[in-house]
């Protein structure tokens, strides 16, 4: 037989075709090629083909229509078919493509070898299917040819046999790997760290990990064939807002973030639609991830950029404070060291001294609360305070509020005495805010000797005595949703103008800074109860007052004194002037510049302030000791977040003064500067 066999490829893409050509040449057949069903169909007509290699993917007619077609003609209908297939890898279409009449299909890349051995075996069998044809038509002529051809067929047979045994091997071999496969997805799925479901359109959950077994503390039989929704929110019907119901709406993967109320927990909750080869939806991913941790370490955040904004805004008030309590704390003690004694007057200007101290810790107490600086306690009687509160808010609050006090303890505790001011101030205003001008708020103080048992875990707190602390009111009392955010910065349930919603965290701060521990008690209707513990000490509290007959040193030497502020100029010098020393003033740091330049030597001392326009103290520090190497500056300032102690010394000042300072505080520094100066040059000299 010399008729040269015939192989039909059927792809709609050239590419698709030409590739299979080149590794079909290698047969030795001829190739037809069409680019759809109807060229097939066409050319099946026309010849006559040992296989056909049919594309499954092709536009209006695909290949299994294709090969239904084919079957059904009686030309065509033994033709052997091999599908080739890019995209359908599942069993599903392997087994469809077997119904539609395939001998074999094939899934790209594929190896060129085994296609080709492939096709071989099926052009064999085409030739000896014509040569079975041949030796029928001949059957009744030679019955040896016949007998020969029998024995020929028989070999193909049997090779055939073989071959079919090797493919029932490779695909035993892929349903293996299909198994081992779907295993280690499962393992994949069980080893995610996140609560991950399965579910269907109607929410029902057909899959969950290992990970929302645990984290929901439910057997797997109790969360498999239920709603999500039932599970995570205990409702017969999905939440607003669910991300499954959105998704269902708009066939897009949704992300939120939810509060999960079975757990206690926030989430975020993604879905995403898996589509099956139609493009119907055929089952739902829905992953939940803890990001509780997360979203309080960005509350802490917050709060500490609350805390920055606060030290920003009293570091920006603080200079100009300071400046004006310079004044009013250094007239007033010129004041009182001419007024008579014993006189009305005098009386007046220690209270306004004492006012003035206060406001300069208050200042102090700020910067400290918001920048977390150090200040060492002291001893404090902390019946004093209450007692000064109490007395304060009998003349301050509405007369209506009757307030009774249980003040038992005359024991001292380490702190700052402007700060336990303050927060029985904050107790006790928010106790009668809270009673809307009408009810009782109940002061009490008194000794306890606490064990271990009865101190909180949580708290460095040692046994032994404590002062233990009570401000209750009968007040409108605070909701269980609210109770534990009272303390944070700039929460406030109070209205505009009524709050700033800094009193409880300041008295969370002092109290934490004295070692104890505060606690709330709350019912609403029926008022709270506001409980701290500070530990006593044996330390006595020394009071400051003003001494007006200290004697303090006296000098001669020349001071020039900078300042932009006119009242400090005139303070300083005359308290100064007033110790003998020769004082000249300049309130613009450039003219001081050029003064000191005209006669570097015509001062003993500069005395500086540290935040002026045009050139600041660091400034102007710098440039006189390029001027006049050695020379003794003080620096001081109301507040500088650039200048320390130890900076100012580094840049060459022999102290850092702050402010607002006092008459013995100034005159003790100046005199303190010179005599080291002296010393140093007689050591040199």
């Amino acid at each position: 037989m010399n008729r040269k066999q015939k192989i039909l490829i059927v792809d709609d893409k050239p590419a698709n075709l030409f590739s299979l050509e080149m590794i079909l040449k290698e047969t030795g057949a001829e190739i037809i090629k069409a680019t759809n069903g109807n060229e097939a169909l066409v050319a099946s007509l026309n010849h006559d083909f040992a296989i056909a290699l049919l594309d499954v993917e092709m536009p209006n007619m695909d290949g299994y229509e294709l090969a239904e077609l084919l079957r059904s003609e009686e030309k065509t209908k033994e033709l052997p078919i091999l599908f080739v297939s890019a995209v359908y890898s599942s069993d599903y279409h392997v087994f469809k493509g077997y119904e539609a009449g395939a001998v074999d299909f094939m899934v790209k890349p594929y190896n060129a070898e085994v296609l080709l051995s492939k096709v071989r075996v099926f052009l064999k069998l085409d030739l000896q299917k014509n040569l079975l044809n041949e030796a029928n038509a001949g059957l009744a002529t030679t019955n040896d040819t016949l007998e020969l051809r029998v024995q020929e067929k028989t070999a193909d047979l049997n090779r055939m046999l073989t071959e079919l045994r090797t493919e029932i091997e490779r695909r035993q071999q892929a349903e293996k790997e299909i198994l081992k496969a779907k295993k280690e997805w499962q393992e994949i799925f069980e080893a995610i760290g996140h609560m991950t479901m399965i579910l269907d359109k109607d929410h029902t959950v057909i899959a969950a990990n290992r990970a929302t077994v645990e984290k929901t503390g439910l057997p797997l039989e109790k969360i498999i064939g239920r709603k999500c929704h039932t599970i995570f929110h205990n409702t017969q019907q999905p939440l607003a807002g669910c991300p499954l119901s959105t998704m269902l709406q708009k066939a897009s993967s949704q992300v939120i973030t939810s509060e999960i109320e079975a757990l206690g927990k926030t989430f975020i909750v993604s879905c995403t639609p898996v589509f099956d080869e139609k493009g119907g939806l055929e089952k739902i991913i829905h992953i939940a991830t803890d990001i509780t941790a997360i979203k309080h370490m960005k509350k802490e955040l917050i709060q500490a950029h609350k805390m920055e904004a606060i030290g920003s805004l009293a570091g920006g008030i603080a200079h100009d404070f300071n400046n004006i309590l310079s004044a009013v704390l250094g007239f007033t003690e010129l004041s009182l060291r001419r007024v008579e004694k014993g006189s009305a007057l005098e009386e007046d200007l220690h209270q306004i001294y004492t006012a003035g101290i206060r406001a300069r810790d208050l200042v102090k107490q700020i910067l400290n609360f918001a920048r977390k600086t150090d200040e060492n306690p002291k001893p404090v009687r902390i019946d004093l305070v209450a007692k000064e509160v109490v007395k304060f808010l009998r003349s301050s609050i509405a007369s209506s509020i009757e307030i009774t006090e249980n003040i038992a303890s005359r024991s001292h505790v380490l702190a700052n005495p402007v700060k336990i001011h303050q927060l029985f101030m904050n107790l006790c205003t928010n106790a009668a805010f809270a009673m809307n001008d009408s009810g009782v708020l109940k002061v009490s103080l008194e000794d306890v000797l606490l064990t271990e048992a009865d101190l909180p875990s949580d708290k460095p707190m040692l046994p032994g005595p404590y002062q233990r602390l009570e401000v209750s009111d009968n007040g409108c009392g605070i909701p269980p949703d609210i109770i534990d955010i009272i303390f944070q910065p700039f929460f406030t349930t109070k209205g505009l103008h009524e709050g700033t919603g800094m009193g409880l965290a300041m008295v969370h701060t002092i109290v934490k800074e004295c070692v104890g521990d505060i606690s709330v008690a709350s019912e609403v209707g029926k008022g709270t109860v506001f409980t701290i513990l500070l530990p006593i000490t044996t330390m006595e509290e020394k009071q400051e007052t003003f001494n007006s007959g200290e004697i303090l040193p006296q000098g001669n030497e020349r001071i020039l004194l900078v300042d932009d502020e006119i009242p400090i100029c005139k303070l300083a010098s005359r308290i100064l002037e007033g110790y003998g020393y020769k004082v000249t003033t300049e309130t613009d740091s450039e003219k001081a510049l050029a003064l000191f330049a005209a006669q570097p030597d015509a001062f003993d001392l500069v005395v500086t302030d540290m935040t002026m326009p045009k050139i600041s103290g660091s400034e102007l520090t710098e440039k006189l000791l390029q001027m006049r190497p050695g020379l003794p500056i003080i620096i001081a300032t109301g507040y500088s977040r650039k200048m320390s102690d130890a900076e100012a010394l580094e840049l060459g000042a022999r102290l850092f003064l702050a402010k607002p300072f006092e008459k013995t505080c100034l005159v003790r520094a100046v005199r303190k500067v010179l005599d080291e100066n002296g010393l140093l040059k007689n050591t040199e000299e």
